[in-house]
């Protein structure tokens, strides 16, 4: 019997020490610990649904979403993936593709004025072709280009709250 409890105790504390060594514990939600003012969100994305995925993950980040006049307005102008070849094979086949997610967009105040230039988020990844599984080959480029866009969308937030941190903050020296 104290050779169960002992090793569930063992288990147990080196579960803990595994969950605190791999980073879950720093995981939080993107939004500050402020009220962050209403945004709105305008788009010049040719495919409507890219705008409904990015006010639902802002949504779900905190952020509160109007389609009225609001203090700070993103202007999405670019959400597209890319997919090109990286490097070819003894037999002249793709060996290895690059995919390349790009999100731009622009800040504008309640007047309509650039508080931004443009912001451009790129982010890409390189994946290797195994020309003997091409179904896992296609998972696993579905799986990077889903990883990309969320990744883009994590970096919109975070700069968002980073920059709507530094818009509340009272203006010194003025």
């Amino acid at each position: 019997m104290k050779k169960i409890a002992m090793k569930k105790s063992f288990f147990l504390i080196f579960s803990l020490f595994f969950l605190a060594g791999c980073g879950f514990h720093l995981r939080q939600p993107i939004s500050a610990h402020m009220d962050l003012p209403t945004i709105q969100i305008t788009s010049q994305l040719k495919n409507p649904q890219q705008l409904v995925i990015v006010q639902k993950y802002l949504t779900q980040a905190g952020f509160t979403l109007t389609d009225t006049q609001a203090p700070i307005t993103v202007n999405l102008l670019v959400m597209q993936l890319e997919t090109r070849p990286y490097s070819y094979n003894a037999l002249a086949k793709v060996a290895e593709y690059q995919l390349i997610q790009t999100l731009n967009y622009q800040l504008f105040d309640d007047h309509q004025k650039p508080l931004s230039p443009v912001i451009k988020i790129y982010i890409d990844r390189i994946y290797s072709v195994d020309q003997q599984n091409l179904s896992g080959n296609h998972q696993e480029d579905t799986l990077i280009q889903e990883e990309l866009k969320t990744h883009a969308l994590e970096q919109l937030a975070e700069q968002l709250n980073q920059t709507l941190k530094y818009i509340a903050q009272p203006q010194h020296g003025s």
